[in-house]
């Protein structure tokens, strides 16, 4: 036949089996989320199917599974070098790691659930789910923290030995643990120390719209910009503590919204859209083409 019924997304087994969980206590994803993310996955292996292009990830995704926070850090650095970018700031981290064949996906998720990944063993590659409706600084931390999971979960880290001192009992547990991978990662150390010491800002030198404008160039929240000075020792504790408190009032106010608003601009779902309008010519696969992209839609998915 030559309907869209005639065709449908292939169960991506796979999916079931290694949507990454770290952690006995983390949330259970419902039957209707996971049906959702299965057939968005399944499409989207049908794109790359259908367009010949390479499945597996450019980047090594498993390496030796860090004991410590301090080789939790040098599994980010290496990362970042596997991406040849070393300690470089970075404008458009997504293209980055779309152009490294990682499979990003934003789409609309349960409030609850900001993002979510996936391992797909077979193609040795992932899938990073990216809830739609969050901040560009919040999307692009919950994709590097989701990054982060991924390699916690294929090296099969364990809890790990916090340096920090917030840390209970001297541990990382796993959300924490992929918390730290996303600051390392987007806020390298040598990085936020030499653009600090290029503009000769002691710790108590810093001022609200400084702060600001700095953390736009690593393209994270204000938050995670401040916590980052903090444990570098590069702010004083009485301006940390008041921008602390202003940007608590701010978030509370706004929803999350970020102060002096959003610079950073993504193109969500561009390797996906790349994918469709390659094979969108493709005559003897229209029914698919057509039946991929109705099923986008209703998964909210722009591309």
């Amino acid at each position: 036949g030559d309907t869209e019924k005639d065709w449908h997304p292939r169960r991506m087994r796979v999916l079931r089996a290694d949507v990454v969980r770290l952690g006995p206590s983390e949330q259970a994803i419902g039957d209707s989320l996971e049906e959702s993310l299965g057939e968005v996955a399944d499409a989207f292996l049908a794109l790359e199917d259908l367009c010949g292009v390479q499945k597996k990830a450019r980047i090594p995704l498993r390496l030796a599974p860090p004991t410590t926070e301090n080789g939790l850090e040098r599994m980010a650095n290496r990362v970042r070098s596997f991406l040849d970018v070393g300690e470089a700031v970075i404008f458009d981290y997504l293209e980055l790691l779309e152009n490294a064949g990682l499979r990003v996906v934003f789409m609309p998720l349960p409030e609850e659930m900001k993002s979510l990944a996936c391992y797909d063993r077979t193609s040795e590659n992932v899938f990073l789910f990216v809830g739609a409706k969050m901040n560009v600084e919040r999307q692009l931390f919950r994709l590097v923290y989701e990054l982060g999971r991924i390699y916690l979960y294929a090296s099969g880290a364990k809890s790990l030995v916090s340096t920090g001192a917030k840390s209970i009992d001297g541990r990382l547990d796993a959300e924490h643990a992929a918390r730290r991978f996303a600051a390392f990662f987007l806020m390298p150390t040598e990085a936020v120390h030499a653009t600090v010491r290029q503009l000769g800002i002691g710790p108590n030198g810093w001022t609200w719209d400084l702060l600001l404008r700095i953390k736009h160039r690593f393209g994270v929240s204000a938050e995670a910009f401040l916590y980052r000075l903090g444990e570098l020792d590069l702010i004083a504790k009485e301006p940390a503590e008041s921008f602390k408190a202003r940007i608590t009032e701010h978030y509370k106010a706004t929803d999350y919204g970020e102060p002096d608003g959003t610079r950073r601009i993504l193109t969500p779902n561009g390797r996906l859209g790349d994918l469709l309008l390659l094979a969108m010519p493709m005559k003897e696969h229209a029914v698919e083409v057509k039946a991929i992209q109705k099923l986008f839609k209703h998964n909210g998915i722009e591309t």
